[in-house]
C-alpha cells in the first residue's frame, strides 16, 4: 500500500484540514478530520462529482451529522461517541452530504470501489460499536498519523481494520497483508511522498519543478513511471494530471477553510497559494464554485445554527 497525505491550514488561527491514507488500487483506508470548521460537504463538494464506492466511517471525535437522516453523533469526555441507547457509532455513508461540527473532528474511514452490479444503499445508516472496537480504531488512527505506516506493517494494519469492519457485518471481502503489498511499485512511496509533500504545503505555491527534484526524475520519467502504474497513482497520472490534482485540492482546501470564523478571505487565498483575493476568486469561479463571499456566508450561517 501507498501512504498519501493532504492537509491545509492557517497560520493565524490554526484551522484546518486534514486527510492521511493508505491505498491501494481498489482500496482505501484513512483518518480524516479537522480543527476550528465548520465542515459542510455540500459547500466544498457543489460541482464535483463523486465516484461510486461503498464507505464505512467511525467518528473519534468532534459531532458528526449526516443531513440525509438528520442524525447528530456527539463526543463524549471519554472519547467513545454516542447515540440515543448507544455508546458508540459506526456511520455507513454514500455520499458527500454531511457536516462535519466543532473542533477536533477525526474519522477513520475504510472505502472500497464498487463493482459491477453492486448496488449502494439509499439513504446513510447508523448502528452501535462497542467501546472495545473503538479503541481498535483508535489504535489504527494513531498509527497512520504518527506511525512507520508503510511497507509490511502499514498492510497488516489495514487488513486488522479490515476484519474489525467485516465483524460488524459490512460485506467487505478479507484483505490478507501479502495481497495489498503485491504489485507496489518500486519507487511508489518515494512519488506518494513527494507529491504528498507539496499538497500540504499549498501556501508555497508549489510547482511541478518541485514535484520532480523531490523525485530526482525528469517530467518525462516521472510520467513514464506513474503511467506504467496508473492504478497505484490516480488520479495524479490521468487526464487533468498532477497540475489538475492539485488545483482540485486547492479549490476544495479553500472551500472548507471558508467555514473558519475568524479568517479573512485573504487569509484563505494565501493558505491555497493565491496571491490575492480576487485571483482565488477567479479560479473558483472558472471551476464552477460559488462566489467565496456565498459561500462564507453560508457556512457562517451554519456557525449561527449550531
Amino acid at each position: 500500500m501507498l501512504r498519501w497525505r493532504r492537509s491545509t491550514g492557517l497560520r493565524r488561527t490554526g484551522d484546518g484540514r486534514f486527510i492521511t491514507s493508505l491505498r491501494r488500487p481498489g482500496l482505501r483506508a484513512y483518518v480524516t478530520g479537522s480543527s476550528g470548521l465548520l465542515f459542510d460537504s455540500r459547500v466544498v463538494w457543489p460541482v464535483l462529482q463523486g465516484y461510486p464506492r461503498y464507505q464505512e466511517s467511525a467518528a473519534l471525535g468532534g459531532m458528526l451529522q449526516i443531513p440525509l437522516d438528520g442524525v447528530y453523533v456527539q463526543r463524549t469526555a471519554t472519547g467513545t461517541l454516542i447515540v440515543p441507547g448507544g455508546e458508540a457509532t459506526l456511520s455507513r455513508v454514500n455520499t458527500w452530504d454531511e457536516q462535519w461540527l466543532g473542533d477536533r473532528v477525526r474519522i477513520v474511514v475504510v472505502e472500497w470501489d464498487v463493482l459491477h452490479g453492486d448496488r449502494l444503499n439509499g439513504s446513510a445508516q447508523l448502528s452501535t460499536v462497542n467501546a472495545q472496537d473503538m479503541a481498535r480504531v483508535a489504535q489504527f488512527a494513531e498509527f497512520l498519523q504518527h506511525g512507520a505506516s508503510v511497507g509490511r506493517a502499514a498492510a497488516v494494519a489495514v487488513s486488522e481494520l479490515v476484519s474489525l469492519v467485516r465483524s460488524w457485518g459490512v460485506p467487505l471481502a478479507a484483505q490478507d497483508p501479502d495481497a495489498l503489498e503485491a504489485g507496489r511499485p518500486a519507487l511508489g512511496q518515494q512519488i506518494a511522498d513527494a507529491i504528498s509533500e507539496t499538497l500540504c504545503n499549498l501556501q508555497d505555491a508549489p510547482m511541478r519543478v518541485d514535484l520532480e527534484r523531490a523525485v530526482g526524475r525528469s517530467e518525462r520519467q516521472l510520467r513514464r513511471i506513474m503511467e506504467a502504474d496508473a492504478p497505484w497513482f490516480s488520479p495524479y497520472v490521468v487526464e487533468p494530471g498532477w497540475r489538475g490534482a492539485l488545483n482540485h485540492h486547492r479549490w476544495i482546501s479553500a472551500a472548507a477553510l471558508m467555514a473558519s470564523k475568524d479568517a479573512s478571505i485573504a487569509e484563505i487565498a494565501a493558505a491555497t497559494g493565491y496571491q490575492s483575493e480576487r485571483a482565488l476568486a477567479t479560479a473558483l469561479k472558472n471551476a464552477g464554485f460559488p462566489a467565496p463571499g456565498a459561500m462564507r456566508s453560508r457556512t457562517l450561517e451554519l456557525w449561527k445554527l449550531r
